[in-house]
Order: C-alpha cells, then sequence, then structure tokens
C-alpha cells in the first residue's frame, strides 16, 4: 500500500483552492485546428480515438498529466484529453465524491478510461468545532484501491488491480457506455487496511461514459 501522511501545523475550512492546471482546447469547427497540433509531437493521438474526438466539441486538453497530484485541478465529469507522454494521449472522465463523517472525509477519486480505470481515496481525519461549521484536518492519507466493484443496474463487475488501476474489458466498457443514470455505484477496498467505501458515481460522468467507451458499442 502506498499512503502518504501530512500533519495540518494550522486551522484550515475544509475546502481547498488547488493550483489551476493549464489547458488547451481542440475545436471541431474546423478540421485544420486540430492538425494544427500536429507540430507538437506530445499532443498526437497516439492511444485516443480521433473520430470521436473530432464529435466532442471543444476537448479541454490537460497539460498536467499527473491527475493525482494535490494542487491538480481536474475538470470533474465531462470528457478530457489527458496527455500523457509515456502511454499516449487518452480521453477520459473524472469523477470525485465524498463521504463523511463527523471525524473523517474521504475523497475518493477515479479516473475512468478505455483501457484502464484508476481509483484512489484520499483520507482526512479531522477536529471540528460546534456544529461542524469550522474544522481543523489534522492528517491527510492516500491509499490505494485494491478492488473495485462496480454496480450498474442489476449488473455487478468485480475487479482486482495493482496499485489502483483496473483494467477495463470489452464488456465492461459496453456496460459502462449504455449504463443508465442514476443506477450506478462503487466500492472500493483498499490496500492493506481492507477498508471498504461505497460511493455513489455523479450523474455527469455517468453520461460522460457514453463518449469515453463509444467505441465498445460500436463494436457489437
Amino acid at each position: 500500500m502506498k499512503c502518504f501522511c501530512i500533519l495540518a501545523s494550522a486551522a484550515s475550512i475544509l475546502i481547498a483552492i488547488p493550483a489551476i492546471a493549464q489547458t488547451r482546447y481542440i475545436s471541431n469547427a474546423a478540421p485544420a485546428s486540430v492538425q494544427s497540433l500536429s507540430s507538437e509531437p506530445q499532443l498526437t493521438a497516439q492511444a485516443t480515438h480521433p473520430s470521436r474526438a473530432s464529435n466532442l466539441g471543444d476537448i479541454e486538453i490537460l497539460d498536467n498529466n499527473d491527475w493525482r497530484a494535490r494542487d491538480a485541478r481536474l475538470p470533474w465529469s465531462k470528457p478530457v484529453m489527458v496527455q500523457d507522454d509515456f502511454d499516449g494521449n487518452y480521453l477520459a472522465v473524472f469523477d470525485r465524491n465524498f463521504v463523511r463523517t463527523s471525524t473523517q472525509e474521504q475523497a475518493v477519486v477515479s479516473n475512468w478510461s478505455r483501457k484502464y480505470i484508476r481509483v484512489y481515496v484520499s483520507n482526512k481525519t479531522r477536529q471540528c468545532g460546534t456544529f461542524a461549521l469550522v474544522c481543523r484536518t489534522t492528517r491527510t492519507e492516500v491509499f490505494e484501491a485494491k478492488s473495485l466493484d462496480i454496480r450498474i443496474g442489476d449488473k455487478l463487475f468485480n475487479l482486482t488491480g495493482n496499485d489502483g488501476n483496473f483494467p477495463v474489458d470489452d464488456e465492461l466498457a459496453q456496460a459502462l457506455a449504455t449504463a443508465p443514470v442514476g443506477e450506478t455505484r462503487v466500492r472500493v477496498s483498499l490496500e492493506e487496511s481492507g477498508a471498504v467505501i461505497t460511493s455513489d458515481i455523479g450523474e455527469k460522468t455517468v453520461d460522460a461514459w457514453k463518449t469515453v467507451y463509444a467505441d465498445a458499442v460500436a463494436q457489437q
């Protein structure tokens, strides 16, 4: 398990304002605007689907491909193109859901792409004042997911992976592409501790799956 602990030195409000990731946009208004990017090798869509990309309208490109960085500002619940100089750029959608108690705040963060689902959990231990209006974060830990269960309607997919990375086969991709909004949940088991967290998936994320996994439906 990979775990990173951060001790807070002063009182803080829960909401952090992260650094803004640099972004660029591809417009489908004119194909030439896409081809103009060919002078930048890192933006060639090696692992993406250009035909799908051309139908997406404006696609946000994440120049910062370290999507797990604490100061990364991610565009949640919409299709984006993630720059990956090693494996090639890929289409993805990011989701985040919070599970809160009086002493803890757990954020289930997931990256859904055609090849992989990547998941980690950020856990904040808190001390709160009266009515929890002001809370102090005393410790932050990041945990890798050991297993991932995805419930889509009456279907249940049980996935195992390494370091929070779970491969997506065609059957799962087709189920994600056709998932009904409001009927999808995930259950994450954490490495070492074995703690289990159940979390909903945002409706906009489910809608974005139709774009990310569109090729799986086309293969049917």
